[in-house]
């Protein structure tokens, strides 16, 4: 890989709607073995601070401020 090489991971395991799309484990699980791999000089030899991970957020309780996750 070049020094400027580049991803995104995105992992999207919860949706507003659970009663229609479940939570879901696979995407986030997935994205850490995406990073694991793109960071390994045996794969794609991507430098960590060239990585951005979005990771859908826990549900929050009615109430709770966003900070405190």
């Amino acid at each position: 890989a070049m020094a400027d090489d580049y991803a995104i991971l995105v992992g999207i395991g919860k949706y507003a709607d659970t009663s229609t799309f479940p939570e879901l484990r696979g995407p986030t699980n997935d994205v850490g073995i995406m990073k694991e791999w793109l960071t390994s000089s045996a794969g794609g030899n991507v430098n960590p601070d060239n990585i951005t991970t979005i990771l859908s957020p826990p549900v929050l309780e009615p109430g709770m401020d966003v900070d405190s996750v």
